[in-house]
Parts: C-alpha cells; sequence; structure tokens
C-alpha cells in the first residue's frame, strides 16, 4: 500500500494543477497480479514508486484527490486504501480516471537502460524537489532526524535522462531531463579560484 508520505512525494513531481495536460495532473497507478506502482511526472521529472501489494486496478488518481487525502490523513504512514475500485486515504475517496478520459504516457520509455556517468546540467529546484522527495521517502542520512536526506544523481550525458536513487529505499527512484544549456559547461574551475604562483 502507498503511504500519506509516498503520495505526497509522487505530488511534488505531478504536474501542477493549470497544466493543461489532463493526463499528467495527478498520479498513475498501474496494478498487476503481483505489485502495484505510482508513478507521477511533469514531463521534465519523474518518480516512481513500487509497493509489493496489488491494488487490482489501474488509472490516474487526480491530483485534487490525492491532495485532499494527504490533507486529510494523519500521519504520514497512513495508507492508501482500494475497495471495490474506489480508493481512499483520510477519509477521502476518490475513483481513477480510466483511459477513456486521460491516458498516461509510456513512462518506461524515457528510463535510460544504461548510464554514462558523463555530468549533465539540471534545473536546481527539481534537484531539491528530489531532495523532498528523499524525505518523504525515507532516504535518510540518519534515523534520528527526518531533516537531512541521502539521494543519488547518476549523470548520464548532458543530453540525456539521469536516474535519480535513494539509499535505504529501494522501491523508488526519479529520473530527471537535463537542461537545454547544459552543453555550455564553464571551466570545472574558473581562472579566479586557482591561486596564483
Amino acid at each position: 500500500m502507498f503511504t500519506k508520505d509516498q503520495i505526497k512525494a509522487l505530488l511534488l513531481m505531478a504536474a501542477k494543477s493549470d497544466d493543461p495536460r489532463i493526463h499528467l495532473k495527478g498520479i498513475y497507478i498501474e496494478s498487476s497480479g503481483t505489485q502495484t506502482i505510482a508513478v507521477a511526472t511533469d514531463g521534465h521529472r519523474m518518480l516512481v514508486v513500487r509497493s509489493p501489494h496489488p491494488y487490482g486496478v489501474s488509472g490516474i488518481l487526480p491530483r485534487e484527490d490525492a491532495e485532499r487525502m494527504v490533507k486529510c490523513a494523519k500521519k504520514g504512514y497512513e495508507e492508501l486504501t482500494a475497495v471495490d475500485g474506489v480508493f481512499s486515504l483520510g477519509g477521502v475517496q476518490a475513483k481513477l480516471l480510466g483511459t477513456d478520459v486521460a491516458r498516461f504516457p509510456d513512462w518506461r520509455r524515457v528510463i535510460p537502460d544504461k548510464i554514462s556517468g558523463k555530468r549533465g546540467e539540471y534545473e536546481a529546484s527539481y534537484v531539491g524537489d528530489f531532495g523532498k522527495a528523499a524525505i518523504l521517502l525515507g532516504s535518510y542520512y540518519s534515523t534520528s532526524a527526518r531533516t537531512s536526506a541521502n539521494m543519488a544523481i547518476l549523470h548520464n550525458d548532458a543530453d540525456r535522462a539521469a536516474i535519480i536513487q535513494f539509499p535505504g529505499c529501494s522501491d523508488a527512484f526519479g529520473v530527471l531531463m537535463p537542461m537545454t544549456s547544459a552543453a555550455d559547461y564553464q571551466k570545472p574551475i574558473p581562472d579566479w579560484m586557482v591561486p596564483s604562483a
């Protein structure tokens, strides 16, 4: 089952309420016989979270419903449940949008099949949102404080998607698209930083 905190992390990556792309304004729930995967993206970044529990139904949980659920749920570990295709969290119930209303894109095709290790350039606010997601997902340096999270950016060239890993959280990963200006790198160390001889 997905927790309130996992839903909050997914909402960080979903398209915002004023976005005209209805199919990206929410969390895609993909259920199979053995697991359920939740995916959220705005086209620039994506978060994927896996639950070993099958919900038995697939579709898009609308952003507005997910936000109300998160607001009403009291504890971060409170779980999203599904009964007869109706999802519930924090006393709020919602049905998923079916493919007749909105079709979620093939999210697997943007996941790189190999990582080059060559650095890219990324929108700072997107990296910050992945840091917030790391805290919500429980990827901590220390279990004593929920203020410092651990994540790794697996760089993949200036023009290819990077993978975001959350050490200590094997059921989630992210994908981050590079900025188009990434080819305009400065020298690694500017001249003014090099001590004069």
